[in-house]
């Protein structure tokens, strides 16, 4: 749920909610869309309505096959650490990449 989240380029900034009724992702407020594989952000429930996120609650996995076990229960418990490092750290190149880019333009022009 996690690729399709309308809430997923919030993470990728780093923008968390903190409390319920805040616009960020909510990865700490025990969001599952990180370990969850379903599409509902995408097509919605409901003729192309709805799904947890894009309502403004957490995903809970209520799609997955060991629903309500863990890690999908408790549903505000927050998702194993695990997925939420890996993201960052595949993030790691392309923020370089983009810092490095930003150099280069205001180098341009300047004798180095």
């Amino acid at each position: 749920a996690h690729e399709n989240c309308p809430r997923a380029g919030l993470f990728a900034d780093g923008k968390n909610s903190h409390e319920f009724g805040e616009p960020y992702c909510m990865g700490l407020l025990g969001c599952k869309g990180p370990i969850s594989h379903c599409d509902v952000p995408k097509r919605g429930f409901v003729e192309g309505v709805g799904g947890c996120p894009s309502m403004g609650s957490p995903c809970i996995g209520c799609t997955e096959p060991e629903f309500p076990d863990e890690p999908y229960g408790p549903f505000l418990k927050k998702a194993p650490a695990g997925f939420f490092v890996m993201e960052k750290i595949h993030s790691i190149p392309g923020s370089l990449e983009a810092v490095w880019g930003r150099i280069k333009e205001k180098l341009v022009g300047r004798d180095i």
